[in-house]
């Protein structure tokens, strides 16, 4: 079995119990999310990213990283949220100084129109 599939597989539960802290759990939502939409389940795959959204949020508020995949992540279903989404994960990323996860949100912005603040150094 693929690793893929074996996420898939394995009870959404499981694999939040053997997480062993917020940050973990986080990973394994995105990474769930990001699976079950990439295989046809996107209301599955919306849901699980809205919760990821929320323990990054509350659990992990320091966690740029964390807190910008999973804002990434729900926007993949949500793009008529894509300049609060945006705007939030590049405030997150640029106050982390995170130039790679800025970059990556730039691109995303860029893909979908969404104008992002200019960074002045």
């Amino acid at each position: 079995m693929n690793p893929t599939q074996e996420l898939l597989e394995t009870p959404l539960e499981l694999l939040l119990a053997a997480a062993r802290t917020p940050l973990e759990r986080v990973d394994t939502m995105v990474r769930r999310a990001n699976a079950e939409m990439d295989h046809g389940d996107v209301e599955r795959g919306t849901q699980i990213a809205q919760e990821a959204v929320v323990l990054a949020r509350e659990s992990c508020p320091q966690a740029a990283r964390q807190r910008v995949l999973s804002l990434l992540c729900f926007l993949r279903t949500a793009p008529e949220n894509a300049e609060a989404l945006l705007g939030e994960a590049h405030a997150v990323a640029d106050t982390a100084d995170e130039p790679q996860l800025v970059t990556a949100i730039a691109h995303a912005a860029r893909t979908l129109g969404v104008p992002l603040p200019i960074h002045v150094f």
